[in-house]
Order: C-alpha cells, then sequence, then structure tokens
C-alpha cells in the first residue's frame, strides 16, 4: 500500500518564496536545464553528502508537470513552465532523498541543502521561514524537526504569499496559452 503524501500541497506552497519573477517569463532551454543539473551534482558539499550521481533532463509535455523517474534511470522531466532553477532543485531533491521520501521530512531536509549550497544563505533562510509558516515538518539533526519563525510579520507574509500565488498562476495560464498557439 502506497503511503499517502501528507505534506505535498505545502511543500510546493512554500517553495514559491524562492521562484524568480523575472527570469521565470523566459523558461530555460532542456540543454540550460542539463548544464544547471550537471553543476549543482558536481558541488563539493552535494558529493560529499550524496556521492557523485548523474540525472538525466528530458523536455516533457509542453504545460505538463515537471517530475523525475527514478525506475527507469534517472532521469528529470520538464514541462515548458518548469525550466527554472528552484523547480529543479526540487526534482534534484527528489532523487537525492528518494522517491520513497515523497515530499516528507528527509525530502525537505535535502531541499534546504541545495538551496543553501546552489541559492545561498538567504534563500535557504527565506525558504526555511516559508517552511514553518506553512506548517511543513523538516527532518534536523538526529531525526528531530526543525523550527523556523517567519522573517516577517503574520500579515505581510499573507500579502507577500497572496501576491506570488497570483503571479506563478497568471504565469502558467500564460505558457499554457502559449503552447496553444504553437
Amino acid at each position: 500500500m502506497k503511503q499517502r503524501d501528507n505534506q505535498k500541497a505545502r511543500v510546493y506552497k512554500a517553495e514559491r518564496i524562492l521562484q524568480d519573477h523575472k527570469s521565470s517569463m523566459k523558461p530555460m532551454t532542456i540543454g540550460e536545464c542539463q548544464k544547471f543539473t550537471n553543476r549543482v551534482l558536481a558541488r563539493q558539499a552535494i558529493i560529499k553528502s550524496y556521492g557523485k550521481r548523474y540525472i538525466a533532463v528530458e523536455r516533457g509535455r509542453g504545460g505538463g508537470r515537471a517530475s523525475g523517474t527514478y525506475y527507469s534511470g534517472r532521469v528529470i522531466t520538464l514541462g515548458v513552465w518548469a525550466r527554472q532553477p528552484v523547480v529543479i532543485l526540487h526534482e534534484i531533491a527528489h532523487h537525492l532523498a528518494g522517491f520513497n521520501a515523497q515530499h516528507g521530512p528527509e525530502f525537505t531536509k535535502v531541499m534546504l541543502k541545495l538551496v543553501r549550497s546552489v541559492l545561498g544563505k538567504e534563500a535557504h533562510e527565506k525558504l526555511l521561514g516559508s517552511y514553518a509558516y506553512h506548517r511543513v515538518r523538516v527532518e534536523g539533526k538526529g531525526g528531530k524537526v526543525a523550527k523556523a519563525r517567519c522573517p516577517k510579520s503574520r500579515k505581510a507574509w499573507m500579502e507577500e504569499q497572496a501576491k506570488i500565488d497570483k503571479h506563478w498562476k497568471d504565469l502558467h495560464k500564460k505558457v499554457l496559452d502559449e503552447e496553444k498557439v504553437a
């Protein structure tokens, strides 16, 4: 029996805080996504923690979802909207955490490590705060749940999240509309 992925929606909402609104208007090519993935996996911090890895990046359907396929080899498929660094880091985290981790505490621990290594301390703190706000469980040292405080007042955080949510909804619709025209 497959275990339920209890915090999937909360993880997705929390990670929106890292998505760059300006760079997302022009998605990366599949070649650029593969180079980005290779650079991430070649980082010493990643090799030290997870060993040397290779993950192939393939084109997904236009507006399709991003996914990592573990069973048929280490492959990430990316639709047009998903060709951005944060989504790619998310898919790499699935590979490194193992697919049984789903979006649980082990996965979020790996995602935080990738963000810290690739995007820096500020992005790491932002994501950790967002995870705390959205009640996402994160595995800490010794298997304990890491806790963080939101960096802003609850009202300011809610307003920022509402803007981010609206932006991504509009952007996703725009990309899907462009795919239909092409």
